[in-house]
């Protein structure tokens, strides 16, 4: 989970600074995103975002503690996969359902695993260089 989360980050840090290239943002940076004015005040977002993740949190804590008595996957006629208890797959999270290649699930998830880690370098070596040199991870 913490691997997907960092691959996610890594991406995102990048898009604030390509808006800005493109001319469709101004002066806008991934590491003073806090700061600026949003739609809400702080407190009203951070409140929205306690309720939303723990609303997922406690989800997953139930499907961990009594296996399958969440069901959420979509129902697809005779493709009704039995995801492991816990791990995040399923239609929402793997919309080709493991289709999108010819190697076992496993081996895919070694893979993601390891490409997450490497996210997780890369998370803090883009925050290591914002920190020293003030210029974005492009």
């Amino acid at each position: 989970m913490h691997a997907r989360w960092a691959m996610l980050a890594v991406a995102e840090i990048r898009v604030p600074e390509l808006l800005e290239r493109l001319g469709l943002i101004e002066n806008f940076t991934w590491y003073d995103a806090g700061a600026r004015e949003y739609f809400a005040d702080p407190t009203t977002l951070f409140v929205l975002q306690m309720a939303l993740t723990g609303w997922v949190e406690v989800r997953r804590w139930a499907e961990l503690i009594k296996p399958r008595s969440l069901d959420i996957q979509l129902k697809l006629p005779n493709k009704n996969p039995t995801p492991d208890v816990g791990y995040q797959g399923g239609l929402w999270f793997d919309p080709m359902c493991g289709r999108g290649s010819s190697e076992p699930v496993v081996v895919l998830r070694t893979k993601q695993i390891k490409n997450g880690r490497i996210a997780m370098l890369a998370f803090f070596g883009v925050c290591f260089q914002a920190i020293y040199t003030g210029k974005g991870p492009i």
